[in-house]
C-alpha cells in the first residue's frame, strides 16, 4: 500500500509550503488552516523583524550595497549600532548592522581586515561604511576581505547621518512586533486545530514541523525518542539538559541547532520534551520559541488524556477479567459484548494465563503494564486483569509466539513468572483454565521457569497441584513425620528417588555401601508399616514429597 511521506522528512515536499500565489477559495478551511496564513518557512520567515534588504530599499537613506549577494538581503537584522572602537563585538550583538566612519582604520589595511573578518565570524548582519568623511571610499582591503568572508558591505553618504539609519529600522522593528503578535496568535490557533484530528498528538507535531520548517521530536523523561517528525541530529538526546525545566537552545555539531521545552511536569525528568532540530542558527528566529513553547502544553494535555483514556481502558478490562473467572452468575452475552467494545472477540477458543512474583519487591503493576504494553504492540487481543491476587490475562489459544512474547516481557520487569492454563473451547470452561494456570505459574516459580503450560505437566504433578492442601494435611504430616524422624532416613530417600530408585547409584552419590542404602529405606518402610517395593507406598511417598515442596513455596 502506497504511503504519503511524512511531513519535515528529508526530500519530501511538505503539503502546506507553498512560497507564492493565494490559496484557492475554499482550500483554507478544507486543510483547517487560518485565513490567509502560509506555512513551512514562509510562514515564519514574513515575521523576520527586519531583513537588509528591508534597510537598502529605504531610497531616501541613499545606501549603496558594494559586496554580498542578492541572497544577502534576506539577512535577519535585529538592530543597528555605530561603534568606532577595537573589538566591537563585545557591544555588537550578532544579526545588527555595524555602522563606523572607519576613524581609526585610516591607513591600516591589517586592522581592515581583522574588523570584517571579526564581524562575520560573529555572525554580523552588514557593517555600513561611512563615505566621505574618514575615507572617500570604502577601503580595498576591508572590501577584499568581506568578498572572501561573504560579509555584506553598504556606503552611507555624507548627507545621510547614523541617526536616520537607527531610526529607521527601530521603527520597523516595532512595527514587525505587531505584525509578530498576529502571525503567532494564528500559528497558534492552527496548532490548536490538530486536537480535532483523530491522533492529535501526531497532527500537533506535524504542523509544528510544518509551521516551522524544521524537524521535530518528542522525548521521554530520560531522553528516549517517542515520535519524530523528518531528521534528526544523532547527539540530539545526548546534549539536551534534562534537569532543566525552562526552554533551551542548543548548537551541535554539522550546524544543527535545537529548540527544546518541556512537555510536562513542574520537576524536573518528571515529564517529556519538545524538541525542534534546524539545520542553520539562521533558520531560528523571534518566533521560534514561542511557537515551539505554544505547542508544548497541546502535546501535554493530549499525553494526559491519552493517559487518562489508557487507564480507563485498563480499568474495563480489569473488571471484565474479573467477571469472566467468576465461576457463577455470569452474564455471556453482555460479556461478549463489552468484550466486543474493547476490540476482543470472544468467539472461540481462549485461555487463561496466570503471572505472578518471584521476587516480593516486583509490583504487580509494574508486571501488568509490561504484559498489555508487548501484547498491545502485536497486536494480540488480550484482556488483562486480576485473579486471587495474581495478574491474569485472557487469550486466543497461546501461540510459541505469544509464549515468547510472555516471556520477554516477563524478563523485561524480572521477578516473575507466568503459567498457562488449558484452552477453554467456551466462556463457561474460562474459569477452570484460570485454575489450571494458577497451578501452572506456582510451578513455574518453583522451577524457575518464566512460563509453564499445563498441558505440558506429567500426572503426579497435576494431581499434586490440584489437591487442596489443607484436606490432605493430616495424612502427609503423618508420612512426614516417619520419613523426617531421622535426617539419615530422609538422606536416603531422597537420593533414591534422585536415582529413579537405582540404590546403586544412590548409594554412590551419598558415598554408602549399597546395603547401607537398603537398611536405611528398610527402616523407613518398617515406620510406615508398609512393604517400599510396593507401588502404592512408592506412590504416597512421592506425593508427600511433592505436597510437602507445594506448602513450602507457600501454594
Amino acid at each position: 500500500m502506497s504511503r504519503e511521506p511524512e511531513c519535515g522528512a528529508p526530500g519530501t515536499r511538505l503539503f502546506c509550503c507553498s512560497p507564492v500565489g493565494p490559496t484557492p477559495k475554499g482550500e483554507e478551511k478544507r486543510l483547517g488552516r487560518p485565513p490567509g496564513l502560509r506555512y513551512g518557512r514562509a510562514a515564519v520567515s514574513s515575521v523576520t523583524p527586519f531583513a537588509l534588504g528591508d534597510l537598502l530599499d529605504q531610497h531616501e537613506l541613499g545606501l549603496e550595497q558594494l559586496t554580498g549577494s542578492a541572497d544577502d538581503r534576506a539577512r535577519r537584522v535585529s538592530g543597528v549600532h555605530s561603534i568606532e572602537i577595537e573589538y566591537p563585538t563585545r557591544w555588537l550583538a550578532p544579526d545588527w548592522v555595524m555602522l563606523t566612519t572607519g576613524v581609526r582604520l585610516r591607513g591600516r589595511p591589517e586592522d581592515q581586515r581583522l574588523l570584517v573578518r571579526e564581524l562575520a565570524a560573529r555572525g554580523t548582519a552588514a557593517l555600513g561604511f561611512a563615505r566621505d568623511v574618514v575615507f572617500k571610499r570604502a577601503p580595498e582591503a576591508l572590501l577584499d576581505e568581506a568578498r572572501a568572508t561573504g560579509l555584506p558591505v553598504f556606503t552611507v553618504p555624507l548627507e545621510t547621518p547614523f541617526r536616520d539609519i537607527v531610526a529607521f529600522v527601530q521603527r520597523s522593528l516595532l512595527s514587525s512586533d505587531m505584525r509578530a503578535l498576529q502571525r503567532l496568535s494564528s500559528m497558534q490557533r492552527y496548532l490548536i486545530d490538530a486536537l480535532h484530528s483523530r491522533d492529535p498528538q501526531t497532527a500537533v507535531v506535524e504542523r509544528l514541523a510544518t509551521l516551522l520548517d524544521s524537524s521535530v521530536a518528542v522525548l521521554g523523561p530520560r531522553g528516549e525518542l517517542e515520535k519524530a517528525i523528518g531528521e534528526l541530529p544523532g547527539e540530539l538526546a545526548g546534549v539536551l539538559d534534562l534537569e532543566t525545566s525552562g526552554v533551551q537552545q542548543i548548537e551541535l555539531a554539522d550546524g544543527w541547532v535545537a529548540i527544546a521545552t518541556p512537555v510536562a511536569g513542574e520537576q524536573p525528568l518528571s515529564g517529556r520534551w519538545l524538541v525542534a532540530a534546524f539545520r542553520s542558527r539562521r533558520a531560528v528566529n523571534r518566533l521560534t520559541k514561542p511557537i515551539v513553547q505554544a505547542a508544548a502544553p497541546l502535546v501535554s494535555a493530549i499525553g494526559h488524556l491519552e493517559d487518562a483514556l489508557v487507564a480507563q481502558d485498563h480499568a474495563l478490562r480489569a473488571t471484565l477479567v474479573g467477571e469472566l473467572l467468576r465461576p457463577t452468575g455470569r452474564d455471556e452475552p453482555a460479556l461478549v459484548a463489552r468484550a466486543k467494545g474493547l476490540g476482543v472477540s470472544l468467539e472461540g477458543p481462549h485461555q487463561v494465563a496466570v503471572v505472578s512474583p518471584t521476587d516480593p519487591a516486583v509490583s504487580l503493576d509494574a508486571a501488568d503494564e509490561a504484559l498489555a504494553e508487548r501484547l498491545s504492540r502485536s497486536a494480540v487481543p488480550h484482556l488483562v486483569g486480576r485473579d486471587r491476587g495474581f495478574v491474569a490475562l485472557v487469550l486466543p489459544p497461546v501461540s510459541t509466539q505469544v509464549a515468547e512474547l510472555l516471556a520477554d516481557a516477563l524478563d523485561a520487569v524480572g521477578g516473575s513468572a507466568c503459567g498457562v492454563g488449558r484452552v477453554a473451547a467456551e466462556l463457561a470452561e474460562l474459569p477452570s483454565s484460570a485454575a489450571d494456570a494458577h497451578v501452572a505459574s506456582r510451578l513455574a516459580r518453583e522451577r524457575g521457569l518464566r512460563v509453564q503450560r499445563f498441558e505440558d505437566l506429567d500426572l503426579p504433578t497435576l494431581v499434586v497441584g490440584h489437591v487442596a492442601i489443607d484436606r490432605v494435611a493430616p495424612a502427609v504430616d503423618e508420612i512426614l513425620s516417619v520419613i523426617n524422624a531421622r535426617p539419615s532416613v530422609r538422606e536416603g530417600l531422597d537420593a533414591w528417588f534422585a536415582s529413579d530408585l537405582d540404590v546403586a547409584a544412590a548409594a554412590a552419590a551419598l558415598r554408602l555401601h549399597p546395603n547401607s542404602l537398603r537398611y536405611r529405606l528398610q527402616r523407613l518402610a518398617d515406620g510406615l508399616g508398609l512393604p517400599l517395593r510396593a507401588p502404592g507406598t512408592i506412590v504416597t511417598l512421592y506425593l508427600a514429597l511433592a505436597l510437602e515442596r507445594r506448602r513450602g513455596a507457600g501454594g
